[in-house]
């Protein structure tokens, strides 16, 4: 039997419409086989037999463990430590909602203002 290979375009389509990044990314995590390259053509093709059989793999509890298991082992950042890091620039943010720089700056300007006015 005729291996089918598939185009990126066509992928995309298989799985929604996503975009080519998120197909990027997903061979990346291991969530899809890489593309194979035709000598002489700069495309990437997907063999269809192999995306079914990661799309069965996906569903595959225990898989999707060791996927967990191995992006913790490289370093990748949890869940738990994107929200503290995503509290800590909301709190930074919140801090310098007061003015320019924490509101050093803008309090200066208003005391030389007053002082101005006030003639002192």
């Amino acid at each position: 039997m005729a291996k089918k290979f598939l185009r990126k375009a066509e992928v995309r389509l298989r799985y929604g419409n996503v975009s080519a990044r998120t197909l990027e990314n997903w061979v990346r995590r291991g969530r899809l086989s890489p593309p194979v390259y035709f000598a002489g053509c700069p495309f990437p093709f997907f063999e269809e037999n192999q995306l079914n059989k990661d799309d069965a793999a996906a569903l595959d509890p225990a898989r999707t463990e060791t996927l967990r298991a191995r992006m913790t082992a490289v370093g990748k950042i949890g869940v738990e430590e994107l929200r503290a890091r995503r509290q800590q620039s909301t709190a930074r943010k919140e801090a310098t909602a007061e003015g320019h720089h924490g509101g050093r700056h803008l309090d200066a300007f208003q005391r030389a203002k007053s002082e101005k006015r006030s003639g002192t």
